[in-house]
C-alpha cells in the first residue's frame, strides 16, 4: 500500500502541521529565527488568527498561524503558493497589524513586543537573490545598527532551496523537504 503525502502547502494542511502542533511549530522557528542557545524559543502560545478591525470598512485579516512566544514576541507564519505581484504590500500590512494590536487604549508605546512574520513562498520573491532565506530588519543606511528589533521580516523561497544548503547542515532531508512543498 502506497501512502501519498498531503500537500504543505494547502491551508488547512498547513494550518493542521503549524498551527496545532507546538513542537513542530517550535523546532521549525527556532531553526528559522535561530536565536543564541540561551535565547531558543521553549514554549509558545497559539493565538486567534483573525486580527479585529478597527472600522466597519477595514480590511478583513486571517492570519494563518499566530502564536505568542515565551520571550513575548508575536510571531506570524504565512505561506503563499502563488505570487499576486503584491506580496511587498501584503507582508508589510500583515507585520503593521501584528504591532498594532498589541496597543490598547492606555497602554504605554514601550509595552509593544517585536512582531515577527515568517513568509513561505512557493515563488521567487527577491530575483536578484539566490539564497532562499532573506531576513529584513530596519537598520540605519548609514551605521548599519539595527534601528529596532520589533520590525522582523523573514522570508523563505522555496524554490531556491539548494543541496549546497543541506550540504551545509549536515543534512540530508531536502528530499523530504521539497517533496513537502512541492506539488
Amino acid at each position: 500500500m502506497e501512502f501519498k503525502l498531503l500537500d504543505i502547502k494547502n491551508n488547512y494542511v498547513f494550518k493542521r502541521i503549524f498551527g496545532e502542533k507546538e513542537d513542530i511549530l517550535t523546532h521549525f522557528l527556532n531553526s528559522v529565527l535561530n536565536y543564541p542557545e540561551d535565547e531558543k524559543i521553549i514554549s509558545l502560545t497559539y493565538l486567534n488568527t483573525k486580527i479585529n478591525k478597527d472600522q466597519e470598512n477595514d480590511k478583513e485579516t486571517r492570519l494563518n498561524v499566530l502564536a505568542k512566544l515565551n520571550n513575548e514576541s508575536f510571531v506570524n507564519i504565512e505561506i503563499q503558493v502563488q505570487n499576486t505581484y503584491e506580496y511587498e504590500k501584503r507582508c508589510l500590512y500583515y507585520w503593521a497589524k501584528l504591532y498594532e494590536q498589541q496597543l490598547t487604549s492606555g497602554k504605554k508605546y514601550k509595552t509593544l513586543k517585536p512582531a515577527i512574520c515568517i513568509h513561505i513562498l512557493n515563488f521567487n520573491f527577491f530575483k536578484d537573490k539566490d539564497y532562499f532565506m532573506t531576513k529584513i530588519k530596519a537598520l540605519d543606511t548609514e551605521t548599519r545598527k539595527v534601528f529596532s528589533h520589533d520590525f522582523q521580516l523573514y522570508f523563505l523561497e522555496v524554490p531556491k532551496i539548494t543541496d549546497q544548503y543541506y550540504k551545509r547542515k549536515n543534512r540530508n532531508s531536502k528530499k523530504s523537504f521539497n517533496k513537502s512543498f512541492s506539488n
